[in-house]
């Protein structure tokens, strides 16, 4: 059976959050509980790796709607959105 990683006792000594995964959450401290669990995981010198994207740049681009294929059978419409918290969402419509 897998290792459930929410209770792993071994530190990491690198922990990733990639491909802009992290600041989709409703609320900031949602943003802060996983911060806080990244701390609990990584070894004492340990080193975060995250991939993220410019908010700014984000707010000043925003597209309410593009159309993409995802593969050779699937269209799909993203629709990105800002909390009123300034926090940035997304969510796929596949059509």
């Amino acid at each position: 059976m897998p290792e459930d990683y929410r209770t792993r006792l071994i530190p990491f000594d690198v922990t990733m959050i990639l491909e802009n995964s992290f600041g989709y959450f409703e609320t900031i401290q949602d943003d802060a509980r996983v911060l806080k669990e990244v701390v609990r995981v990584l070894e004492p010198r340990g080193r975060l790796l995250a991939d993220v994207t410019d908010a700014e740049y984000l707010r000043t681009h925003h597209q309410p709607r593009s159309w993409e294929w995802i593969d050779k059978k699937h269209f799909v419409c993203r629709e990105p959105s800002l909390s009123l918290e300034g926090v940035w969402s997304k969510r796929a419509i596949e059509r």
